[in-house]
């Protein structure tokens, strides 16, 4: 294997962070880090895109940024212009993901499960100068969502050119593939080459939506300075190197895809494999079997469907590290997943604005990664503070998370207000998380602060009544929220998906055994699945209005 320099020997600003960090950062837009890497790494395979039946090599990837590049310059797509992809995961998803930002525009990664309303509000937001399309995923026509939202006048607040990256062509309303890239003719490599040298590792590269349950649209923006350092903690955590295989079952629309898939890929060089457009067990496995997938990623659930599916088998895997950090990881599977997969869990906290915060890794007491988020990672500041006051609170005490980093949110897109209310006038980002940090540094989230449930005056986070009823045979997923009540001013509800029938006394008996009298649920209902909000999460706004109404239907 021919020897290849380190990333960080060309990196053209290296900065230190303070504190023990032992590796720069790397000042790089996404244009100069495929350009080194293809230099450096040249025919080695990139990405195998397993449902596509296809490869692309790092130098192969560098030439086809390149091109799609030249392609946008001719449409007339200009620095700070936004330019939007609606798909599922998949090469050509990463392809455009670089590629726009090489030249100076701004990539913005459209949710690809929101139905044609939802879909509209964010296109109208984000006001693309191109609409990049796969064809269609599940109940979804892209294809057709896309011309009504483009004629419906209420929505079009430009001229907006339509590309279908497969399938219908320029008749149809879309610029087919084929046309648009011919457009790349028009524009000379010395033009693309200027256009990429104007782009500075400070200047915005993505909008990632993000958002709870408000409703409100938040465009997340993220420089080439943050998009490139956040997986790098990945990297430097994980020890990913240039023969890692990475998988992820993260969507890559949202930011954990891109910094557990496709971006940390390329800033480790490894290579990564699409197992499938979005989650399916069997192609994952398959993946893990004959790719030797050694690093992958994804939510609890999913690691627990494929513990638990009849093909699983261990024995064949190549697994390193896996990486998980939805909210509330049960300790007893993480155990599970790190003994049954052989592996070590790389257990991270961090969100759409700040990136990754905080890792567990390899090195890590099998305790912290089961139980814990792990220490900060490099580039990064934390501190828990009270949050009516702001003081910081000792260790061994809660308090809302709060982070500042290279690689954080620049703001939200035209929402000054909404930026400043989460963004102090010191940097500090405001996560609303409540987390404590122990004596070694280590860090374990419990909660929401407006998710704490307040029971006769105790103070119930609803992680804690989570993690137990998680162990209960059948269980599939729990949410616990709080119901409104005359007596004790809120009481526990807890929400649970079963694969099979519900026995609530005996599960109620069970909670008694291990919970504090306050914790107990006072209501336990069944659900076949969970609300949720526009960009994929749990809505627990809506699981605690219909715990209301169900609480007032009961007797008695």
């Amino acid at each position: 294997m021919q020897d290849v320099p380190p990333l960080s020997s060309f990196a053209n600003r290296q900065s230190y962070a303070s504190g023990a960090v032992k590796e720069p950062l790397l000042g790089l837009t996404y244009g100069q880090l495929v350009d080194i890497q293809a230099e450096r790494l040249g025919d080695r395979v990139f990405i195998t895109d397993r449902p596509a039946g296809k490869s692309v090599t790092f130098r192969g990837f560098k030439e086809r940024v390149d091109l799609v590049g030249k392609s946008l310059i001719a449409l007339g797509v200009k620095k700070g212009d936004r330019v939007a992809m609606l798909g599922m995961n998949s090469a050509d998803w990463v392809l455009m993901q670089f590629a726009a930002p090489t030249i100076g525009a701004i990539f913005c990664n459209l949710n690809a499960a929101f139905p044609q309303e939802q879909l509209a509000r964010m296109i109208a937001h984000c006001d693309p100068a191109v609409i990049f399309s796969q064809q269609s995923y599940s109940r979804s026509a892209y294809f057709d969502m896309l011309r009504a939202i483009h004629t419906d006048p209420t929505h079009s607040a430009r001229s907006r050119t339509l590309v279908a990256m497969e399938g219908e062509g320029s008749a149809d309303g879309l610029l087919a593939w084929d046309d648009f890239i011919a457009l790349g003719t028009k524009t000379d490599s010395a033009t693309l080459e200027q256009r990429k040298a104007e782009v500075d590792p400070d200047d915005v590269n993505i909008m990632c939506y993000t958002g709870g349950t408000s409703g409100v649209l938040k465009g997340a923006l993220r420089t080439h300075n943050s998009v490139v350092n956040a997986p790098r903690r990945t990297t430097l955590i994980a020890g990913l190197n240039e023969t890692s295989v990475v998988c992820t079952s993260f969507l890559y629309f949202h930011t954990a895809g891109m910094n557990g898939g496709t971006t940390l890929a390329m800033v480790s060089g490894a290579r990564l494999v699409v197992a499938s457009k979005s989650f399916d067990a069997d192609a994952v496995l398959a993946a893990f079997y004959e790719e030797g997938v050694t690093h992958y990623s994804g939510v609890p659930t999913m690691l627990k469907i494929l513990l638990d599916h009849p093909a699983f088998d261990g024995s064949k895997l190549k697994l390193r590290t896996v990486t998980t950090g939805a909210a509330g990881c049960p300790p007893e599977l993480m155990l599970r997943t790190r003994r049954e997969m052989g592996v070590d869990l790389c257990v991270a906290y961090g969100g759409t604005e700040p990136g990754t915060l905080c890792m567990t890794g390899p090195g890590d007491p099998e305790e912290k990664q089961i139980s814990t988020v792990g220490r900060m990672a490099q580039y990064v500041e934390l501190k828990i503070i009270e949050p009516e006051t702001g003081q910081i609170v000792p260790r061994g005490m809660s308090g809302e998370v709060c982070s500042r980093s290279i690689s954080g949110l620049r703001g939200y897109y035209n929402a000054p207000e909404l930026t400043a209310s989460v963004l102090d006038a010191h940097g500090w980002y405001h996560s609303g998380d409540l987390g404590v940090m122990d004596d070694e540094g280590y860090l374990r989230i419990i909660g929401r602060i407006d998710d704490m449930i307040i029971r006769g005056g105790e103070n119930i986070q609803p992680i804690d009544v989570e993690n137990l009823l998680k162990t209960w045979p059948g269980v599939h997923d729990v949410n616990v929220v709080a119901v409104p009540d005359i007596t004790y001013g809120q009481e526990v509800c807890a929400w649970m998906i079963m694969d099979g029938p519900l026995d609530e006394p005996a599960l109620r008996a069970f909670c008694k055994q291990k919970l504090a009298y306050y914790q107990v649920p006072r209501f336990i209902f069944a659900i076949d699945a969970f609300p949720q909000t526009g960009v994929g999460k749990v809505d627990r706004n809506a699981l605690r209005r219909l715990a209301e109404d169900r609480a007032k239907a009961m007797p008695g």
